[in-house]
Formats: structure tokens, sequence, C-alpha cells
């Protein structure tokens, strides 16, 4: 950021936390208060080395069959009539992986990453230690 600033960066894993941090210079009470944005993410589980997850050159197999069977079936979340309805055997999970991803909305088959709080602290100034905490931790 630009001079006189600092950023603060934390997670949570509940929703519903604010993105406010107190802050003020060490041994003193953290009397200014600063506000920042909360930002998430969700990403597809794409194992794109699949050839080393199943069958890898050194130890032992990293993703099993019946793991991946387990996310790939769908028979648990999904009605018999739906269109993505399938039900996947551990001896056959590796050939149904489709382009290294999970083609379908199966809840196991993705990432929620945490909420990812950036607060900026302004009014700094040089040469001074401040501290800071999270309002909600």
């Amino acid at each position: 950021q630009g001079p006189g600033q600092a950023v603060v960066t934390f997670m949570s894993w509940q929703p519903g936390i604010r993105s406010v941090v107190q802050y003020g210079v060490d041994g003193q009470p953290l009397s200014a208060e600063a506000q920042g944005q909360v930002s998430t993410y969700t990403s597809q589980i794409c194992p794109t080395n699949r050839e080393s997850l199943n069958a890898p050159a050194i130890g032992e197999q990293m993703v099993t069959d019946a793991k991946l069977a387990e996310l790939l079936d769908t028979s648990d979340v999904l009605p018999e009539d739906s269109v993505a309805y399938k039900v996947v055997e551990p001896s056959e999970a590796w050939a149904k992986l489709s382009e290294g991803c999970i083609k379908y909305s199966n809840p196991d088959a993705f990432y929620q990453a945490p909420y990812i709080h950036n607060v900026i602290l302004p009014d700094l100034k040089p040469r001074t230690r401040y501290c800071y905490r999270p309002v909600d931790s």
C-alpha cells in the first residue's frame, strides 16, 4: 500500500466475522479501528497429476480407488432419474475421471477456502511498532 499504511490479512472459517481490526502503538491501548474487505473462493478438485496420484513412482497410492469412487459416485446425492446420477465402483473410478476433474455438483468435489480478510491500517508513523487484533477474534 502507500506510505503510512500497512495491510493486515487474517483468515476465518466462520461466516459473519467482520473485517475489522483494532490497532495502536505497541504498549498502548488499541484505540484505533480500521475496516477492510472479505473474500473467499471455491475451487473444483481437479487432480491434474492423476498418473502420479494413481500409480506414483515411489510410495503408496495417494488417492485410493475407493476414495475417488466415493467422490465420483452421485447415488447418495442425486435421484436415480437425474442425468448426472451414477454409481461408480472403485475398480472403475480412474477410468470415469473426466479430463482430470470431477464433472458434477457433488459438494465433496469442491474445496471451499476460508474467509480471507484484508484490512488497511492508515496513518501509521515510520519507525513505530504497532499491535493489532481482529475485533471478532
